[in-house]
């Protein structure tokens, strides 16, 4: 059947039987559907949805930008020694703020193609991860709070200091990044 005669018939008739491949035959005993007693399946759903709200598909489970604009905690894991009790709240990528470093790298790099800019990409990916990192907190293995430091120092959350431990520590912007880049982290469970 040609799809445009499938598309026609589907719309006239208003049902999904009409979309048969093969012609119903028709006797004394059966009688066509008429469209006082068929509705299109558009409206039947159109009606689920309002009954029976709970049974029904709701879009909402792909929200992913909310959970990315409050963002969300991972503990970053030592490739050894397994959990360190840090933790890093990221913003996701579907939030404003990743959204607009993306297109600013996106931009910067095709300056950087077309020689009108230095190509940067070291500090990229750290400026990146530090754009979207709202803080960090540590605890030890009771759940008490312990501070975060960098050579025995205390180092407090602050944007410059989260570029320079991206920086400085590859194996913890790959967890960020492998964290903020997956989509799961920001869906509701």
């Amino acid at each position: 059947m040609p799809f445009g005669r499938l598309i026609t018939g589907f719309f006239i008739l208003g049902s999904l039987k009409s979309v048969a491949t093969e012609p119903e035959r028709v006797d004394a005993a059966t009688t066509l559907p008429t469209a006082a007693t068929e509705r299109p399946f558009f409206f039947e759903a159109h009606t689920m949805a309002k009954t029976a709200a709970a049974d029904a598909f709701d879009f909402d489970s792909f929200d992913t930008a909310t959970a990315s604009e409050q963002g969300a905690e991972f503990e970053v894991i030592h490739p050894i020694q397994g959990g360190t009790g840090l933790f890093l709240r990221m913003k996701g990528t579907h939030s404003e703020q990743a959204r607009t470093e993306l297109k600013r790298i996106a931009n910067r790099a095709k300056a950087a193609r077309a020689g009108t800019v230095r190509k940067d990409d070291d500090d990229e990916g750290a400026n990146f991860l530090a754009s979207i990192t709202v803080g960090w907190r540590s605890q030890d293995t009771q759940g008490n709070p312990r501070p975060v430091t960098l050579g025995g120092q205390e180092y407090p959350f602050n944007r410059d200091n989260a570029f320079q431990v991206y920086k400085k520590y590859p194996l913890v912007a790959e967890q960020a990044s492998q964290f903020v880049f997956d989509a799961a982290n920001f869906l509701k469970s």
